[in-house]
């Protein structure tokens, strides 16, 4: 979350949810390497549309910040590694855990990883005083995040995490056109032409 929040300040929000598209392939790729999915011929020409996609999203921005690139390949590279591990505990080959076991014990890891990053945002904004408001928006986000955490976790027992990067490609399309409306950007036919071929290849 830390480096896709700073690959965003970088790179337009429209650019960084096109690229997401590419997602399903990281998954399988990382599925293949450790072992817990499999790939079949029919797969390869989609596989290969999908990388023509994201490399023609790529080429076509205007202005790409390769230091938001890199944030942005690392933060995707980082969620594809934890949902396949967190498949792992809950395949038959695996832990064989339910849903909110292997929550239960992914959340430590989770949280320490994110200690040292949330204990230097909070020093550097320590400063910032938050009212009654911005305190109730950042309790019921939490909420949600848990609930949005317990929904992916029980999808995850039921679906690779191919499938499941798939279905995350509805919410980037429409986070890249209401971005594209609220916040504005510019998108090249190119990155159209890139995205479109994306998500055929899905």
């Amino acid at each position: 979350v830390v480096l896709s929040n700073s690959a965003a300040v970088l790179l337009s929000v429209a650019f960084v949810n096109m690229l997401k598209g590419g997602n399903p392939l990281l998954a399988l790729l990382l599925g293949l390497a450790l072992g817990t999915g499999s790939c079949s011929q029919q797969m390869l020409g989609p596989l290969l549309l999908i990388m023509l996609g994201a490399t023609a999203t790529i080429h076509g921005e205007l202005s790409l910040s390769y230091l938001g690139l890199g944030l942005l390949v690392t933060a995707i590279l980082i969620e594809q590694f934890r949902l396949v591990m967190f498949k792992s505990l809950m395949s038959e080959r695996g832990f064989s855990l339910d849903p909110l076991s292997a929550l239960a014990l992914f959340a430590p890891v989770a949280f320490l990883c994110t200690l040292f990053p949330a204990c230097y945002e909070w020093h550097a904004h320590r400063a910032l005083h938050m009212d009654g408001l911005q305190g109730c928006a950042l309790a019921l986000n939490s909420l949600v995040a848990v609930t949005l955490n317990i929904a992916y976790s029980r999808l995850l027992k039921v679906a690779s995490p191919v499938t499941f990067t798939v279905f995350g490609t509805a919410k980037d399309v429409a986070t890249a056109g209401i971005s594209l409306v609220l916040v504005g950007g510019t998108v090249t036919p190119q990155q159209l032409l890139g995205y479109g071929t994306t998500l055929v290849g899905m």
